[in-house]
């Protein structure tokens, strides 16, 4: 990815009398003015929430952009809102997601930067220095949705959208995410009551989940498919694909059973049930594979009002 920074000083006008301020800013003007004003790519994703005047923006990173690359985005995303929210945001935080990495480099602008480049205070090269790359851990091997996310306002807010892309992500990978946006949700309701101890651990505990069920969703679409016997259709790659559903099913019951378990509903038997579905699973046959189905069918049957008592 090339730049050429004196573009920056091209687009850079005294931004306090560019644009009208709004009466108020949410994440779907923000997603708005970047979009139209092309700060980011039509084709990168890009999520938006703002928190007590600090506006936290979630994009990917191309594989070839370098660390000056991402800070000259940064400022030009940055110049944009300011520009259109000169009242309602003071700081704005950039998390661009490194694809297949659990991590996020993040730059942080603050008003005042841009203020500072805009009258000449300083050259863009003193800019861009002042400008702190870090790499954090995002928990999301990419930020995959296009849509505007929406989540409460308050701490962890950055951490928070991220999980909420994560979940965007899998859903639109075909995964059934109820079990996570269930979770997300409370925590959600959490964000204004809950301690700031209490808040980060189900934080945590969601991105663990998140992750496990990322890894399996790669491990169904790399894990090749064994005759064994099997018969025709066994390497043909709807059977595959018709696999991998499974397996992801399993996983979501895995994880809907762990949550009853911790809820104190007695689960032993239906854990049970799993540990048999993921055996025949392992066989990879397409008899064993029509009982597995069979037997996730009858459980979403029984429990599709609920979990035991």
């Amino acid at each position: 990815m090339k730049v050429n920074i004196a573009l920056i000083g091209v687009v850079f006008v005294l931004f306090s009398s560019a644009g009208a301020a709004a009466d108020n800013v949410d994440s779907a003007k923000i997603v708005y003015v970047l979009r139209n004003t092309k700060a980011i790519k039509p084709d990168m994703p890009l999520n938006a929430t703002v928190v007590q005047k600090e506006a936290i923006v979630l994009t990917a990173r191309t594989a070839k952009a370098t660390d000056k690359d991402c800070k000259i985005d940064a400022v030009l995303i940055s110049k944009e809102l300011f520009a259109a929210f000169p009242e309602q945001i003071r700081r704005i935080k950039i998390l661009f997601s490194i694809p297949g990495t659990n991590l996020a480099s993040q730059i942080e602008v603050t008003a005042g930067d841009v203020k500072a480049f805009a009258v000449g205070a300083m050259d863009v090269n003193a800019l861009l220095s002042s400008l702190e790359l870090t790499n954090v851990d995002s928990g999301s091997g990419a930020a995959t949705s296009q849509a505007s996310l929406t989540i409460v306002p308050g701490a962890l807010a950055d951490k928070r959208l991220m999980l909420l892309s994560r979940i965007e992500g899998l859903r639109s990978k075909g995964t059934s995410v109820k079990p996570f946006k269930d979770i997300f949700d409370r925590i959600e309701g959490e964000v204004t009551s809950a301690s700031s101890e209490q808040l980060s651990k189900d934080v945590a505990y969601l991105g663990e989940k998140l992750s496990d069920q990322e890894n399996l969703v790669k491990q169904a679409a790399s894990r090749p498919v064994r005759s064994g016997g099997g018969g025709a259709g066994a390497s043909d790659p709807k059977y595959s694909s018709d696999s991998a559903r499974l397996e992801l099913r399993c996983q979501e019951w895995n994880f809907k059973l762990d949550q009853w378990r911790k809820e104190g509903r007695d689960v032993a038997q239906l854990i049970a049930s799993i540990a048999v579905t993921r055996m025949l699973l392992a066989d990879r046959t397409p008899e064993s594979m029509r009982k597995a189905s069979a037997t996730l069918d009858g459980l979403d049957f029984l429990f599709k009002n609920g979990p035991p008592p």
